[in-house]
């Protein structure tokens, strides 16, 4: 099932509301099964770094099949897809 730009953007909206709600600030990235970004949203008071750090997670995640938080980062172009 492919991830659509909706269901994305209602992942990273629901995201940047309860972050809004626990006073947090956050970058959210989405991506699908190929680990492509789908959606990228940012809260006003991150740092550029915070953006880049929350798109490797995301992409970490899905070459890992860990949750982001738990997920090691691994290096920009060099996940390895899950078969």
């Amino acid at each position: 099932m492919e991830l659509s730009l909706e269901i994305a953007d209602g992942i990273a909206r629901a995201a940047i509301t309860y972050a809004s709600r626990t006073n947090s600030d956050i970058c959210v990235a989405v991506t699908n099964a190929q680990a492509r970004i789908v959606v990228f949203l940012k809260m006003d008071k991150t740092h550029a770094m915070d953006g880049h750090e929350a798109m490797r997670r995301a992409i970490s995640s899905v070459s890992t099949g860990r949750a982001s938080q738990n997920a090691s980062v691994v290096p920009m172009g060099a996940f390895v897809r899950r078969r």
